[in-house]
């Protein structure tokens, strides 16, 4: 049952409500876990940096697992996970939008970090 509420709360995720969503799942039912925010957003920052520069395969769209510790402050890490759809440098199609994902949920969590969550615009 926990299995199916995370994913119909995972598909209720849109553009509009993306930072909401984002913030409640890092809430622990007494405060957001803002302290965890940096190490993953750190993360993400190094997965882009990674994507953007590397000359070996495009995605056309990735996932990301995102796991915390809900005990321990600061511990946390994040993975690009669902590599099927990807090519070679030889046959390279649009992949911006991975670009932007991650750029975005950057900004959100960084909003989120700075507790703004209610202005977060994202790229289009």
């Amino acid at each position: 049952k926990q299995w199916y509420q995370r994913r119909v709360r995972g598909l209720s995720f849109t553009v509009e409500n993306a930072a909401i969503k984002t913030e409640e799942y890092f809430n622990d039912k007494r405060d957001v876990r803002r302290d965890v925010l940096p190490t993953l957003i750190s993360q993400m920052r190094s997965l882009l940096e990674y994507y953007t520069t590397q000359k070996l395969f495009w995605l056309c769209r990735s996932s990301l697992l995102v796991v915390y510790d809900g005990l321990t402050p600061e511990k946390g890490t994040v993975k690009m996970i669902d590599f099927a759809h990807n090519t070679t440098q030889d046959n390279p199609e649009d992949n911006t939008h991975v670009d932007v994902g991650l750029r975005n949920l950057i900004d959100i969590l960084s909003h989120i970090h700075r507790e703004q969550t209610h202005e977060w615009k994202h790229d289009t």
